[in-house]
């Protein structure tokens, strides 16, 4: 060990220590719901004495969890829950499965009773003489631990460190019983230098020997095709990269199209982006794959899982797959593939790009690369991008879904905006009739695809990145489930900004049967009917701005007034848009899901 990485502590509290080391990875704020099994680490953050970081106190277990991982999503930071024992565990399971299965790096430190009480039946006991939530997270994250004694802390908080901070990022659970965390370390080494660069193999380049094969299938292929999924997103952060990137795509007039997921990391309005391929993908994606029929597929960072695969279509089977990941379990798990290569995105991406700078092309294929940038242009033209274009232009009371995403498109260009986008209709909606451009960013828990999550995540989003607007789209089922995350948005002078999908139904499940069924006659059925609850009072009984819009020329004009008021006054603005009932999110084949077999 190089003891010069590293310092050393002597008595020192263990929640001394986890916020000394937050301290260091640049962590400004922290989430949870207060308990007395967590009280030690409370003490130093009510008492300020936590090297400067704030508690940001949720309405639930689940809310916290959620807004961390918004928080770790903006910054690349630890997103940090605090919880107390048993139920209080219990409830962030779903939102740290979330952050988990979506890559975010997330830490939760759940309380517990004194090793001394364990098996007595203490309350909210944790251990397997109640529900061991150590076990219980196991199947929910990369590392679950209890920790058994204050001399011990330092080492297994090390070890869920260096996991959650592995490529790809991971979530981790400790479980700290109460007489560890009251507990003073004899000796602790922590380290001395952040761990968020992502250590050696976020790094990680591709053989260049393969590398030089991977850029050749592209250069012989007709009709090369890049698919891009979110393992690029931070690759495509940078500004200079991404206008390099862009210069080599130009010179050989290689079309992208990104994955739900990664909607946004690439510019939509450039020439050659097809758009979004997937559950709820753009027209122009999907007729690219079925009428030019590429013969040269590169896939970056994508695990081609159902959303993205548009539920594992055969557009996607190409003569020739490249498939390059830093998990090297993912390449060829779903399709067959000719070229597996494990490597960071942003280090593979440039090595493409110095083969192309050192590559001089010949005549035919200069030819080629005209030809195709011609056959995409034509494509471009008489390929609409969207479905029903009439109804983004519709003047219609209630708002069509359609119209309100249009007008969203418009506000959203040349700002810079963090969208976060819940389950449900909205997803569909937001994903196929938008057109984003960076700096504007989106982000969704298509990893677990839980609902609700935008609500909370957003208050995460605005505490980690506050000179951006943060913007939550959600159902309003979603906002019903944990829409009162907004008081704690409130409590905190937090200016997150919502806006709520109003169809009155639990609208995803409710097309998919009338569509399976066939009979969308029953559109008004009421079965998954909400009961027409008013989310304007709702939201400001929690302490929101609160605005009710049904036509569609007052979609923009509430748009700047809440975007406006969220900073100025700091306090959470909620617009609830009363939309069609009747339109259908285009989710394609996906609501054939549940039609029984022949």
């Amino acid at each position: 060990m190089d003891m010069q990485n590293f310092e050393s502590y002597r008595q020192i509290g263990v929640p001394e220590l986890v916020f000394k080391y937050l301290h260091r990875e640049g962590v400004s704020h922290v989430f949870g719901l207060p308990g007395g099994y967590i009280y030690p680490f409370l003490k130093l953050l009510r008492g300020q004495s936590a090297e400067g970081i704030q508690l940001i106190i949720s309405r639930h277990e689940e809310g916290a969890a959620f807004m961390a991982d918004g928080y770790a999503r903006v910054t690349g930071k630890l997103g940090v829950v605090f919880t107390t024992a048993g139920p209080g565990a219990t409830n962030a399971l779903t939102g740290v499965a979330c952050a988990h299965k979506d890559h975010s790096p997330l830490l939760l430190i759940s309380g517990c009773a004194s090793t001394a009480s364990l098996g007595l039946g203490a309350w909210q006991e944790s251990s397997n003489a109640g529900v061991n939530t150590t076990e219980v997270f196991r199947h929910a994250t990369a590392f679950s631990e209890f920790v058994s004694n204050v001399e011990n802390f330092h080492i297994q908080f090390g070890k869920a460190l260096k996991i959650v901070h592995s490529t790809p990022n991971r979530a981790a659970h400790l479980c700290v019983p109460l007489d560890v965390s009251n507990g003073v370390i004899q000796k602790a080494d922590i380290s001395a230098s952040p761990l968020h660069s992502g250590g050696n193999l976020f790094q990680l380049r591709a053989d260049s020997k393969i590398a030089g094969e991977a850029f050749q299938m592209l250069l012989d292929a007709l009709n090369p095709v890049i698919y891009l999924g979110n393992g690029a997103r931070q690759a495509l952060q940078d500004p200079h990269f991404i206008s390099n990137f862009l210069e080599f795509l130009g010179r050989h007039s290689i079309p992208v199209m990104t994955s739900p997921k990664a909607k946004g990391i690439f510019p939509g309005s450039h020439p050659l982006s097809l758009g979004v391929f997937g559950l709820s993908g753009n027209r122009t994606s999907e007729e690219f794959l079925a009428q030019i029929k590429p013969d040269a597929l590169m896939v970056i960072g994508s695990s081609l899982n159902e959303w993205s695969s548009g539920r594992w279509s055969e557009l996607l089977h190409c003569h020739k797959m490249i498939h390059v990941d830093i998990n090297n379990e993912v390449p060829g798990l779903v399709y067959r593939t000719d070229l597996e290569i494990q490597a960071e995105a942003k280090s593979f991406l440039q090595q493409l790009i110095e083969l192309s700078q050192a590559t001089d092309l010949s005549a035919d294929t200069v030819v080629r690369i005209e030809k195709r940038g011609s056959d995409l242009a034509a494509l471009k033209n008489t390929t609409p991008k969207f479905n029903n274009i009439h109804d983004m232009a519709a003047d219609s009371s209630p708002i069509k879904p359609q119209r309100l995403m249009a007008e969203l498109d418009k506000f959203a260009h040349g700002k810079a905006i963090n969208f976060f986008i819940d389950m449900g209709n909205c997803t569909g909606f937001f994903n196929h009739y938008t057109q984003i451009d960076p700096p504007n960013r989106v982000f969704a828990p298509y990893g677990f695809s839980s609902m609700g999550w935008a609500n909370a995540a957003v208050i995460g989003g605005k505490v980690g990145d506050p000179e951006r607007i943060n913007i939550a789209i959600s159902g309003d089922g979603a906002f019903l489930m944990n829409g009162v995350e907004v008081q704690s948005a409130a409590r905190h002078r937090i200016g997150a900004v919502y806006l709520i999908l109003f169809d009155n139904h639990y609208g995803t499940v409710h097309h998919g049967e009338m569509s399976v069924m066939n009979d969308l006659s029953k559109m008004d059925d009421n079965y998954y009917c909400l009961g027409e609850p008013d989310l304007t009072m709702f939201a400001k009984s929690l302490g929101a701005e609160a605005y009710y819009i049904e036509k569609p020329e007052e979609i923009i004009p509430s748009l700047e007034k809440a975007c406006e008021r969220a900073d100025s006054e700091k306090k959470p603005q909620v617009i609830v848009f009363k939309i069609d009932h009747k339109e259908k999110a285009p989710f394609g084949g996906r609501y054939n899901l549940v039609k029984p077999s022949k």
